[in-house]
């Protein structure tokens, strides 16, 4: 049964994955020797179901594991609590090598190299963070602290957006990730065993074109939101204007014109990106929806690769 969403890989989604050999044996080889893996893809490329994945084939192979989700993390203090929960859920208390605890008068970057350093109280584990985002935030967990985590004998996965990928590349940070793996989009031999899986599904309306699993699974799911002929779009708006709507479909999420993302991936300015965004709409290549992640105030109008339009 296809869903959207990432997968837990329990009785009910197991068989709605797409398979990727190579990326997960070239996932689990770093994760074998390596201490610091950073594992890099677009939204839509599957970066929380692979992590989830890796943690099945680590569990059945006696490995301890855990999954952090780090979307409530606002400094390294707090992402050092969340790691510290889910390794107490997964060794016990009993478990527990004692440290001593600093006095709360101390600054907050002694408090937090003491937070570091009591990740070592526990045994050697595979440690997966997922949706970690913020130069700052990333900047002083694997650089400022980097040589902290080092000496707690754990070994790191952490999931990058493209966006966040030079953050976490930046010395210090460089060096605590030994390994780096993009995500590519599907294999064909991926797809189509994949399809053959799901004859019910109905068809891709491009089966040879490159794309991630959140745009196979959304397209088989919603149809009628399949990504135009490129070729057409480009006879009737010119190539230009194309290669933005590529980027749409590859993002597979809505964007504004204002988009860090967008922008790091077309090189062009915000004002550039609106003309694009703005005759594609007019020529019905994709959707406007309220963009409300600015917070409070009128709304920003955010653009998704869509043949139907959606109320703005």
């Amino acid at each position: 049964m296809l869903r959207d969403g990432p997968l837990l890989f329990d009785a009910v989604d197991r068989d709605a994955y797409v398979e990727r050999p190579f990326l997960e044996d070239a996932m689990l080889s770093a994760v074998r020797v390596g201490r610091g893996i950073l594992l890099t893809g677009p939204s839509g490329s599957g970066r929380t179901t692979l992590l989830n994945w890796i943690r099945r084939a680590l569990q059945e192979e006696g490995r301890p594991v855990v999954r952090v989700d780090a979307r409530a993390a606002t400094d390294a203090i707090t992402a050092f609590e969340l790691i510290e929960h889910a390794l107490v859920s997964v060794h016990g208390e009993s478990a527990i090598r004692r440290v001593a605890d600093v006095p709360e008068t101390a600054s907050r970057l002694v408090q937090a190299q003491a937070r570091a350093r009591r990740l070592g109280r526990f045994p050697d584990t595979v440690v997966l963070v997922d949706n970690l985002a913020g130069g700052g935030l990333i900047r002083a967990l694997f650089g400022a602290l980097r040589d902290i985590l080092w000496e707690t004998g754990h070994r790191w996965v952490v999931t990058a957006h493209p966006h966040d990928r030079a953050h976490f590349l930046a010395p210090p940070a460089d060096a605590f990730f030994t390994d780096r793996i993009d995500i590519p989009p599907l294999p064909t031999a991926s797809l189509a065993a994949f399809m053959a899986r799901h004859p019910e599904a109905g068809n891709l309306s491009d089966p040879s074109r490159p794309r991630f699993p959140g745009e196979v699974v959304r397209e088989l799911l919603h149809p009628e939101l399949a990504a135009p002929d490129l070729g057409e779009v480009a006879e009737a708006v010119g190539g230009s204007t194309t290669a933005i709507l590529e980027q749409l479909v590859t993002l597979n999420r809505p964007v504004t014109a204002e988009d860090e993302e967008l922008a790091a991936r077309t090189g062009l300015s915000p004002g550039s990106l609106r003309r694009h965004l703005g005759r594609l709409h007019e020529a019905g290549y994709v959707s406007r929806v309220p963009d409300r992640s600015g917070g409070p105030g009128r709304p920003r109008i955010a653009y998704l690769a869509a043949r139907t339009e959606a109320a703005p």
